[in-house]
């Protein structure tokens, strides 16, 4: 946990110690409060309790020997007339040992808190976002470059910001932007956020965007207390990009989740595993397809092309796999089965579920779909993704239990749980 001490001199001379003992760990959360701005007592513990391993409140023990020595300066912030929590940002000293190993540039100097605590329970929620990402990204946030931004970050020819994210994540060419949402904002502002990022992504179409909407719930102590588990406030946020036409620019991706949620979401993008491309969707497809042949022995999976099943105005929904269902003991019985995965929080991967439950149930489809599954790649995610509660013609599952939806002698059934959607098996005939 700790590494080599190295000592740093203070330059002025009325202070009672003349230096301190930094080691690499040191250094790297003063780094995280200079770039984070302002940081609470609980969001550096448990920064350095889960990455470096410290226990207990050795960490807080350090913070408050450090702002003895104006390495840090402590502030006590109260958060909706709650009982005032204790907050950090870096003092003169933190400072110059920072720019004396080159992190931060010489001509920084300390910056004024109130430029950017204009709204504490925002602000704070903000926070408990990126540390939690962070911590969820463990070694590969050393690869991650983590932005405060502000009206530079995103402007136009004429130097106007198109945007000014409440966060930025970049990892090298893949850049992903986060809102906060408390449930304040209007949805008129909301849209005024969509129509930005549209302008963004068409300002600068050889780059991917990425935009992850975290809406506050009661898992951060410092907004109001919630009565319901956010669900209507991340359906309404992902209806207004869908009505916008949002999440079918090519190089702009919507996902809105819950903020406890968040970390995780944003985790997916940052490494690459969200959005899926085609290797990955042809992979579970092969995977689909070993686990009928091991579980349901009983029937022959024959794939069939996407012409066979779409109109050629469905062809832009991307990609899903189609087969032809056939019983080996009843061949006259044959049933056509669509498949789709998806991606938890995904404003896309919504609106191509809305769109198949539609053709399905209207009858648009140029066969009958006995079996239209929603996959997700694990059960956590099949839980926790918040799409709309009543599905008539659609299965949802994860690929642990999929094959189960076609075993002959069992059925499963929808029931909602936490939010989200889980599969209990129930008796029956399917």
């Amino acid at each position: 946990m700790e590494s080599a001490r190295v000592w740093y001199g203070f330059d002025n001379e009325h202070e009672k110690r003349k230096g301190a003992w930094i080691n690499l760990t040191d250094l790297e959360l003063l780094s995280l409060i200079w770039t984070n701005r302002y940081l609470t007592n609980k969001q550096l513990t448990k920064y350095g309790n889960q990455l470096f391993g410290y226990k207990g409140d050795s960490i807080q023990k350090k913070l408050k020997r450090w702002s003895n020595y104006a390495i840090v300066k402590i502030e006590y912030q109260s958060v909706l007339n709650k009982p005032p929590i204790s907050c950090y940002y870096l003092g003169k000293n933190g400072i110059n040992i920072l720019k004396q190993e080159g992190i931060i540039k010489e001509e920084e100097k300390a910056i004024n808190i109130n430029n950017y605590i204009r709204n504490s329970s925002h602000y704070l929620g903000i926070q408990d976002v990126v540390i939690d990402t962070l911590i969820a990204l463990k070694t590969n946030r050393k690869n991650i470059i983590s932005i405060h931004p502000n009206k530079d970050t995103y402007k136009n020819e004429v130097g106007e910001p198109f945007i000014v994210p409440d966060w930025v994540f970049r990892k090298g060419s893949r850049t992903l932007n986060i809102e906060y949402d408390t449930g304040l904002q209007t949805m008129t502002k909301i849209k005024e956020k969509i129509r930005n990022y549209i302008k963004l992504s068409k300002h600068k179409p050889e780059e991917e965007h990425y935009v992850l909407i975290s809406v506050a719930d009661n898992s951060n102590i410092y907004t109001v207390k919630y009565y319901d588990d956010r669900r209507t406030r991340v359906l309404n946020i992902k209806d207004t990009i869908i009505h916008k036409g949002a999440d079918k620019i090519s190089n702009l991706h919507f996902y809105v989740t819950t903020a406890s949620r968040s970390p995780i979401i944003a985790n997916n993008i940052l490494k690459g595993i969200y959005p899926f491309d085609k290797s990955t969707f042809k992979s579970e497809q092969e995977l689909f397809e070993l686990s009928m042949e091991i579980s349901n022995s009983n029937y022959q999976l024959v794939p069939l092309p996407k012409k066979e099943i779409f109109h050629n105005d469905s062809y832009n929904i991307g990609e899903i796999a189609q087969y032809e269902l056939i019983h080996k003991e009843r061949t006259n019985s044959k049933q056509v089965l669509v498949l789709n995965i998806v991606e938890e929080a995904s404003v896309a991967a919504l609106n191509k579920i809305n769109f198949l439950e539609e053709e399905n149930k209207n009858n648009k489809f140029k066969q009958e779909v006995s079996h239209l599954l929603i996959v997700y790649q694990s059960r956590s995610e099949l839980e926790n993704d918040i799409v709309m509660k009543n599905y008539e013609t659609l299965k949802f599952t994860d690929t642990k239990n999929w094959p189960l939806l076609l075993q002959g002698e069992k059925q499963l059934t929808l029931e909602k749980k936490k939010g989200g959607r889980v599969l209990e098996r129930t008796k029956g005939s399917s």
